[in-house]
């Protein structure tokens, strides 16, 4: 999985993991922990494919609008 890119080390997963048990709800949160994190590079790769249709200069702004959005990186208890 790391040399592959879908993760960036084994403590940042089962971070990850752990985050996402403490957090879940449903009957088999191993299925809804595998949706999510599909979602989440499917998501990524939606994302890299519209900036590289994308003129290079205005990819280029998207990017760094992004630095500027908000994201919620809150540890609910």
């Amino acid at each position: 999985m790391k040399n592959d890119g879908a993760i960036t080390s084994v403590a940042s997963f089962f971070e990850v993991i752990f985050r996402y048990a403490e957090k879940s709800g449903g009957d088999d949160p191993t299925w809804g922990f595998s949706d999510m994190q599909g979602f989440s590079v499917a998501g990524s790769a939606l994302k890299r494919l519209i900036l590289a249709l994308l003129p290079k200069e205005l990819g280029k702004d998207v990017k760094r609008i992004e630095h500027f959005a908000i994201k919620d990186i809150s540890v609910s208890a």
